[in-house]
């Protein structure tokens, strides 16, 4: 087992950091160690980042922490947290070596004074604090004055443009140069398609046919078996045979007349009378033959074949229908706010099949055809690391960017060649003031409910007004004590 199967992050790991450390991490599971001073993973963006890694790669993280935010933020998202290496049970631990675990840094030791909560006197004690807590509060809520604030911060809204390129050869995020790294995603499909086909061409139809009569050569009675082949004897010859049985009565130069049918259909066996003088077979010695009529209905008949401009035709057809349909099942294999520009698909066919072969007669040609479609994809998360970090010199003092709120154009000016990508998108996110609710109960307290409003809208950016009820005010009064004011920022 290699150390990537336990990553271990610093106070000056951001967003970008973690992502790049953890694509260099290869390993199932992976566990991520997590000091105090560690906030990477307090934030949303930090924790849907890992959660959306863990997902792609197909891998378990296990989350190392005694932070409480941190803790709280990963538990929401469905992560097993513990607040030691050697607290992970070993069904989760999977074929990581106990060498490697027992060689891997520690969080800090707990602090003293919080080892010591566990012990009986101080127990004993805090409970009886809490409790004494509880009654002072009891009694102070009973006759102490409370209040509401209710705070609506202003917000303005940011715009930003930016040219980005993107390729799988970047590697690292770099906003200021507007660099994302790019994935190639593929899908295969396989599609029909049915087209008339061109080729034109005359071929042999309905046989010629006729009559022959069969004069003997001897004196006896002669049997002429039905399919008694006869044939021309100058030119091409042209072959017939007799369409039932005949009889010879026995007698010199006696004569019998018998219906024949060309043996190939066409208009070949449509032959000139006297032109038909020979049997085929030891019969020959015992009769002649001879047609005294013209053989006739031989014909032919146009039909369509398939030609090589009627497969590349199909082909062509076959393609753009898969071309229709690529990028609806390309988007099918990203996420929710990537971004997969139509410029960068690519069509590899990989096999094709046709119903009939080359010069094969058929009014229709069917087809098959079997292709893998590819894509550049720019991940969504990078995209908004990009746009915060554009975004960040143009947020009004006091306010803070909505990371939830940034919402991306759909691209411009895109261009794709040799494997870079190049497009511009427009990109808005709402900024909104930031509320410090220690700092609204310290200005509120103790003040009228006009004074405390007047100086919390001097303090802060509002949307409008603050809204304070107090309960049982104390000479119209706010509490002194901001316990018993709650903040509320909408």
């Amino acid at each position: 087992m290699s150390v990537d199967h336990i990553v271990y992050l610093t106070a000056d790991d951001d967003i970008a950091s973690l992502r790049e450390r953890l694509r260099r991490a290869q390993a199932d599971p992976l566990i991520l160690v997590i000091p105090d001073n560690v906030a990477v993973l307090r934030q949303v963006v930090g924790v849907r980042l890992v959660q959306r890694y863990s997902a792609q790669m197909g891998i378990t993280i296990i989350i190392v922490t005694r932070d409480r935010a941190t803790e709280d933020m990963c538990r929401r998202y469905g992560f097993a947290v513990y607040h030691d290496i050697d607290k992970i049970p070993p069904r989760k631990r999977g074929g990581i070596d106990a060498n490697l675990l027992a060689a891997a840094p520690r969080l800090p030791p707990v602090p003293i004074y919080r080892r010591l909560v566990g012990a009986g006197f101080w127990l004993v004690a805090i409970v009886l604090v809490m409790v004494g807590a509880v009654t002072i509060s009891l009694a102070a809520g009973l006759v102490m004055p409370s209040a509401v604030i209710r705070l609506v911060p202003a917000t303005e809204m940011l715009t930003t443009t930016i040219n980005i390129t993107g390729g799988p050869q970047i590697r690292v995020l770099d906003a200021d140069k507007g660099q994302l790294p790019a994935r190639s995603v593929q899908v295969l499909i396989e599609d029909t398609g049915q087209v008339e086909t061109t080729g034109q061409k005359r071929v042999p139809d309905a046989a010629a046919t006729g009559t022959v009569v069969f004069a003997s050569r001897s004196l006896g009675a002669i049997t002429i078996p039905k399919g008694t082949v006869v044939r021309t004897s100058t030119g091409q010859s042209v072959r017939f045979r007799t369409e039932e049985e005949a009889s010879l009565p026995a007698g010199a130069f006696a004569t019998v007349r018998v219906p024949i049918k060309a043996i190939d259909p066409g208009p070949n066996g449509n032959v000139k009378a006297g032109t038909i003088n020979v049997v085929e077979g030891t019969l020959a010695f015992q009769v002649s033959v001879l047609n005294d009529e013209d053989t006739k209905d031989g014909s032919e008949k146009q039909v369509s074949f398939v030609t090589l401009q009627d497969r590349a035709t199909l082909r062509d057809v076959i393609l753009k229908k898969i071309q229709a349909n690529s990028y609806s099942e390309l988007l099918k294999a990203i996420q929710p706010g990537d971004i997969l520009p139509a410029e960068t698909l690519t069509i590899a066919v990989n096999e094709s099949s046709f119903d009939k072969p080359l010069d094969a007669e058929g009014t229709y040609l069917t087809g098959k055809v079997r292709a893998t479609v590819s894509g550049l994809v720019l991940d969504g998360d990078d995209l908004k690391t990009l746009v915060l970090a554009r975004l960040r010199d143009r947020v009004p003092p006091g306010f803070i960017i909505l990371p939830d709120s940034i919402t991306i154009g759909t691209p411009g000016s895109v261009r794709y060649s040799d494997g870079v990508l190049t497009l511009q998108i427009t990109a808005t996110a709402r900024s909104q003031a930031a509320i410090d609710r220690q700092d609204v109960q310290r200005l509120a307290a103790g003040k009228t409910v006009e004074m405390a409003g007047q100086e919390i809208a001097r303090r802060f950016s509002l949307a409008r007004p603050p809204e304070i009820a107090v309960e049982r005010p104390f000479f119209g009064r706010l509490p002194l004590l901001t316990a018993r004011i709650a903040v509320i920022s909408e």
